[in-house]
């Protein structure tokens, strides 16, 4: 199944040094999240040109949405059945793996910004998708449990919709 990877695809502009690529860059390299209007093109751009959520294509999108103004603007490009997975993982082991991936703008103080955004971005989300009942909580803590819960939900919902 195809992943699209929000990470990935701001990097990938990044790289490239277009007028996205630098607005991504100065955004990401002083600790602030890229604006939703980008990103939302960004994904869009991406979606359209893969022709996902067509014709009973499947795709995960990783990092995407972040927050309801992007939660609108997927369910204007993605027509197709949707299920939502929240990692629900413990700050501590969210920072540690900050820390150690490894990117230059990977900062202490960069990354403690970007998870005080985080902490108020994500409950109007949850609430969103809790009530249109296409959420699925897993507790973040252990990796390889979470796939293969991930994997069941899959299988089952998939099976179903059949």
């Amino acid at each position: 199944m195809p992943i699209i990877s929000t990470g990935e695809i701001l990097c990938t502009e990044m790289n490239k040094e277009t007028k996205i690529g630098k607005q991504v860059s100065y955004f990401i390299l002083s600790g602030r999240l890229v604006p939703n209007e980008t990103v939302n093109l960004l994904i869009e751009n991406k979606i359209n040109k893969l022709q996902y959520g067509k014709n009973g294509k499947t795709v995960i999108l990783d990092g995407y949405p972040r927050n309801q103004n992007q939660a609108f603007a997927l369910n204007e490009v993605l027509k197709s059945e949707l299920i939502v997975f929240y990692l629900d993982v413990p700050k501590d082991i969210l920072l540690d793996h900050l820390f150690h991936r490894g990117r230059k703008d990977d900062t202490e103080k960069i990354i403690e910004q970007r998870f005080e955004i985080y902490l108020k971005e994500p409950q109007p989300l949850i609430d969103y998708y809790t009530k249109k009942e296409v959420l699925v909580k897993i507790n973040g803590k252990t990796s390889m449990k979470n796939f293969m819960e991930i994997e069941k939900i899959f299988e089952y919902r998939f099976s179903i919709l059949g």
